[in-house]
C-alpha cells in the first residue's frame, strides 16, 4: 500500500476509506460460496440464440437440449453474455442432468465441457468402450484428471462442477468424484455440449436444467466497498474545496 503525506483534516476520511478497502480485500480473500442459478430449462422447444451459439444438429425436445452426432458433430455453446452471465463475469461452475443415446456402432464421443478453448474440464462418454463409459477429464493447463464416473451402459446422471474452498470439485449424483486442487475455472470459459458420430448413426446427448455458478458479493462486502468509495470521494471533495 502506498503512503502519502496528507493534511490532517483528511486523516479520518482516508482512514475510513483505507479500513473499508482493507476489509474488502480480506472479505474477497475468504472463500465465497458459489450461487447456482437456472440458465436454461429447455422447456420452450426453441434454442434461445441470446443464450446459445449453436451449430450442427441440435434441437429442444421433451424439455431437454438434444445434440445429435449424425455422421459428424453438433454443439451448442453459451456465449457468456446474457442470462446469468453479465459481460466479464466468469463462470464458477455448472450443474445439469445428462442423458445419452447409443446408436449401436462404436466410434464416437459425447462431451459436456466448461472450456475457454485450450483448457477444458469435460464429462466425456468415450468411444473406446462399448457401449460407453462416462469420465471426468481435463485438458490444457488444468491438473490432470481422468476418473470413470460410470460403468458401461449407464446412460444418465446429474453433474455438478463447482469452485469450493479453493478447489474445483466435480460431483456425480451428489457424490464427490474428483478434485482439481488449488485452482479456479479459467476466465472467459463457457459451457459446451458436443456429440460426434460416424456416418449412418445417430448418437446424441441430452442435457436438462442447466444451472450455472457465479459469485454474489456478500452484503458486508458491498457495504465495505460503498464506505470506501464514499470516503475517497469525500476526501477528494474536501481537498478540492480547500484549493478554491
Amino acid at each position: 500500500m502506498r503512503t502519502h503525506l496528507i493534511p490532517r483534516h483528511g486523516l479520518f476520511v482516508l482512514s475510513v476509506a483505507a479500513a473499508a478497502v482493507t476489509g474488502l480485500i480480506v472479505a474477497q480473500a475468504q472463500a465465497v460460496p458459489i450461487v447456482f442459478e437456472l440458465y436454461d430449462d429447455f422447456n420452450d422447444n426453441s434454442v434461445d440464440p441470446n443464450r446459445w451459439n449453436p451449430f450442427g444438429n441440435y434441437e429442444e425436445v421433451g424439455g431437454r437440449l438434444r445434440v445429435h452426432g449424425v455422421g459428424g458433430g453438433g454443439s451448442a455453446n453459451t456465449a457468456g453474455k446474457t442470462g446469468v452471465f453479465p459481460p466479464g463475469e466468469p463462470i464458477r461452475g455448472a450443474e445439469y442432468f445428462y442423458n445419452w443415446a447409443f446408436g449401436g456402432v462404436e466410434g464416437f464421443d459425447r462431451f459436456v465441457q466448461i472450456t475457454d478453448g485450450p483448457n477444458r474440464i469435460e464429462i466425456k462418454t468415450e468411444h473406446a468402450h462399448f457401449p460407453g463409459v462416462t469420465r471426468i477429464q481435463t485438458q490444457g493447463n488444468y491438473a490432470p484428471v481422468n476418473v470413470a464416473l460410470t460403468g458401461d451402459g449407464i446412460r444418465s446422471g446429474t453433474i455438478r462442477i463447482a469452485e469450493e474452498a479453493g478447489d474445483i470439485n466435480i460431483y456425480y449424483n451428489n457424490v464427490l468424484k474428483a478434485t482439481i486442487p488449488n485452482d479456479t475455472i479459467r476466465p472467459n470459459s463457457f459451457f459446451k455440449v458436443l456429440a460426434e458420430s460416424i456416418p449412418g448413426t445417430d448418437n446424441y446427448i441430452e442435457i436438462d436444467n442447466l444451472m450455472v455458478g457465479r459469485v454474489i458479493p456478500e452484503p458486508s462486502t458491498l457495504t465495505l466497498l460503498g464506505l470506501g468509495t464514499l470516503g475517497l470521494l469525500g476526501y477528494a471533495w474536501r481537498r478540492r474545496k480547500r484549493r478554491v
